[in-house]
């Protein structure tokens, strides 16, 4: 069995920087892609302890969705996101045609 030649380019970089999160920084998106385009959802945590959620499209316009209303996990207000993102990308098809 031969061992598999190593990666001299990777090497040459170097391991990725870390990433440090600070106080008040902006939350690292989840990106999620519908339909060939990407959505980066976000989550963020209101001073109540509640999550809203938010969506961009990937396009030109760049379009920002927030998710109406609070939720209790992260993981509900991305979810409300991406159902709100995914409506508007549909409601923009509908008229176009066939993919």
């Amino acid at each position: 069995m031969t061992q598999p030649k190593s990666n001299k380019a990777a090497q040459a970089i170097g391991p990725p920087p870390a990433i440090e999160r600070t106080e008040g920084a902006a939350p690292i998106p989840d990106i999620s892609l519908y339909r060939g385009r990407a959505i980066y959802l976000t989550a963020a945590q209101s001073a109540n302890g509640l999550w809203t959620g938010s969506a961009r499209l990937d396009d030109e316009s760049g379009r920002v969705t927030n998710a109406a209303g609070e939720f209790a996990t992260a993981n509900e207000a991305r979810a409300a996101a991406l159902s709100q993102a995914v409506a508007a990308i549909d409601d923009e098809n509908r008229f176009r045609g066939k993919p």
